[in-house]
């Protein structure tokens, strides 16, 4: 199941033959995802420890199904994201991949189905903070990289080694140009290469690096103060930013410079915390 391959833009989705703190709400385990609200935050966990969080058609459902719940609920300000110890995520589920190699209806359900994750985590209105508690490689590379913020433990390794393992990267090559830019998405694209947790801060994978202890805490709080901010404010400035990444450098600028011409005050603004 071999062609010529591209890489996709941002807006096209991929073809597949390319390829703890406060009050706690306890929610089962649904479809291989831990859910728990916690004040006005929700924690969701990848709950597949023994394959390291891989990324199999269950999970990615599951994931965009809490995600859109989320949105829909004006009681939940913003959501962490985080890995049933020791990973964050092996990426997609290579072995739910081989069983359904050569059945190409299947196969592009699944590249569609995370590419559409990664879309709407990317576009969320809401603060969705990465707490990066273990190893994040290929989708879970991406899956931490279209999060607002990934913070990562100090232990964690971060990159896209599919090239190592016979595998095009097609679903995520647009999300890691999009967080490190061309040059070094090439660089880690190319050589499989995975960074420590300081390199991967280094390389723009990562926002902080912590103490192990320290990963969901440190992505709790700063999730809980990001969900304090106006909620208008928050959605207009994710737009902006898109908006400048979407364009070449005098093509974003000239288009921004007309949205500056007002003062970009919400309908609801707040005092920062």
């Amino acid at each position: 199941m071999t062609s010529p391959v591209q890489c996709p833009s941002r807006g096209e989705p991929p073809r597949p033959s390319e390829i703890v703190l406060g009050r706690k709400e306890e929610q089962p385990v649904t479809h291989e995802l831990a859910r728990r609200r916690d004040g006005a935050i929700e924690v969701l966990t990848l709950n597949k420890p023994a394959r390291r969080n891989a990324l199999s058609r269950p999970l990615i459902d599951a994931l965009r199904g809490a995600i859109d719940d989320v949105l829909a609920d004006d009681a939940i300000g913003g959501v962490v994201l985080t890995g049933a110890s020791p990973a964050f995520s092996a990426g997609l589920d290579l072995a739910e991949v081989a069983a359904i190699r050569g059945d190409e209806a299947r196969c592009d359900q699944v590249a569609l189905a995370l590419f559409d994750l990664l879309t709407t985590i990317d576009d969320a209105p809401k603060p969705i903070v990465a707490a990066v508690n273990g190893a994040a490689v290929a989708g879970g590379a991406a899956l931490a990289g279209v999060c607002d913020v990934a913070i990562a433990a100090r232990s964690a390794v971060v990159g896209y080694p599919a090239i190592r393992r016979g595998v095009v990267a097609t679903v995520v090559m647009p999300f890691a140009v999009e967080r490190v830019g061309l040059r070094r998405a090439r660089y880690l694209l190319l050589t499989g290469e995975l960074l420590s947790a300081s390199d991967a801060k280094a390389a723009g994978l990562v926002d902080e690096v912590v103490d192990d202890v320290d990963v969901v805490p440190r992505a709790f709080a700063l999730a809980k103060r990001m969900a304090s901010f106006s909620g208008s404010a928050y959605v207009e400035t994710k737009r902006g930013i898109r908006s400048i990444e979407s364009q070449s450098p005098g093509e974003g600028h000239a288009r921004y410079r007309a949205s500056c011409a007002r003062l970009n005050i919400t309908d609801d603004p707040r005092r920062a915390t």
